[in-house]
């Protein structure tokens, strides 16, 4: 977990400003626009096999043949959704005037989508060795790092960021086919229409419930760009992923460490689960609050050292996600202790409503009032949960 935190928020802090002052703030916006219409097609492709078919491989771990049948089923799916979504692409570039004047960026972004149609993280997941997740996973950043100090040299390399992104997605989902092939025993074949039917119909509702909690996500750039020009989106998203780091490290790290731990104390004594996840959601909130009244000030500052400019749009932005990630992370450890609860209707029910509320708020706030919107809708739906988690979060004893 440490390596793919370092890998997947360290890294990417090396070259945010290397590109930001490289590719120049519109191109910059340009990429995350594309990037956010390829991850809707990522969730599709993806169908929830994260969850179903990881639970399908782990329950047959000493069946190869019956891996095989699991993966392959997955393989053949996903490779379908990912010819669908790429036929949708091209609807929506040849209506939209907005895609179609980018076009090329739009397709050669979606190669990141079509990767991973390959991916082998639900294998690897259900025969419980993590380590090969690992090592590709933080080969790719680091290949992907490196890349881009190489290759990436002017404004007019713009276009390059997405072939990176996707030919090192190819290869390393390539690389884990290869050794789960090689080392694993996994058999590649195309399975029949009963088997490729039950997939579908196990992933569906976690895909559902992965669609609606992660489009959420990509909807705050998608819905910026596509009623902003890209210079807006380029300071909206600089001021997003800044804000991101500060709400996910190392607060991420510390929740899926003590997730594990929470779970078993609640199986033993809810109760005392229930007053050690609210210790620790008091000593988060005290971190983030202290955190949170130093940073903000230096807002400013903070843009300057990325961007060499003081973007007046990125630093009131950052500012009022910096107050998001205040409301997010005073509600972490509340909201995952529906988890460790078994409450998982009621966590599903509230990343739905989030998801829905939110992308409707956030595309009436970026079509009214652009970026400002978008801080506004998010950091509403942020509010939301809170309310409702206090709500619904109690102590077991007093439950009873």
């Amino acid at each position: 977990m440490g390596f793919i935190q370092i890998a997947n928020y360290g890294l990417p802090i090396l070259t945010m400003p290397y590109l930001v002052r490289t590719l120049g703030i519109a191109n910059y916006g340009l990429l995350a626009f594309a990037q956010s219409l390829s991850q809707y097609a990522k969730l599709i492709i993806d169908y929830g096999f994260d969850l179903s078919a990881t639970r399908a491989i782990s329950l047959a771990q000493d069946d190869p043949a019956a891996r095989s049948r699991a993966f392959s089923a997955v393989l053949w799916i996903r490779l379908g959704l990912a010819i669908v979504c790429f036929t949708l692409l091209l609807g929506a570039v040849a209506a939209s005037s907005k895609l179609r004047s980018y076009w090329s960026i739009h397709l050669l972004t979606f190669l990141s989508a079509a990767a991973s149609s390959l991916s082998t993280i639900c294998f690897f997941q259900g025969i419980e060795r993590m380590e090969y997740i690992t090592y590709l996973f933080t080969a790719s950043r680091l290949i992907i790092t490196a890349s881009i100090f190489l290759f990436i040299r002017s404004e007019n390399d713009y276009y390059l960021m997405p072939v990176i992104n996707g030919v090192t997605e190819f290869l390393l989902n390539l690389a884990g086919l290869w050794l789960a092939t090689s080392r694993f025993h996994l058999a590649l074949y195309r399975p029949p229409a009963a088997e490729i039917w039950r997939g579908l119909r196990e992933g569906w509702h976690p895909f559902v419930s992965w669609l609606f909690q992660n489009s959420y996500t990509a909807a705050r750039t998608f819905s910026l760009g596509l009623f902003n020009n890209e210079d807006i989106t380029g300071r909206f998203v600089l001021a997003a992923r800044l804000s991101e780091v500060a709400q996910m490290f190392p607060l991420a790290s510390l929740l899926q460490a003590l997730y594990p731990r929470l779970s078993r104390l609640y199986e033993q004594d809810p109760t005392e689960s229930f007053r050690s996840m609210r210790r620790f959601q008091l000593w988060t909130t005290l971190a983030y609050t202290a955190g949170i009244l130093i940073v903000m000030p230096l807002a400013g500052w903070v843009v300057r050292l990325v961007a060499r400019q003081e973007y007046p749009e990125t630093v009131l932005s950052l500012q009022l996600l910096l107050a998001g990630v205040w409301i997010i992370n005073c509600n972490a450890f509340r909201l995952q202790f529906l988890l460790v609860s078994k409450r998982y209707k009621v966590y599903s029910g509230l990343q739905l409503a989030a998801g829905t509320i939110g992308s409707v708020l956030l595309f009436t706030g970026s079509w009214a009032y652009s970026y400002i919107g978008v801080a506004a809708a998010l950091n509403f739906v942020s509010l939301l949960l809170l309310i409702a988690s206090l709500y619904l979060v109690k102590e077991p004893a007093a439950e009873g």
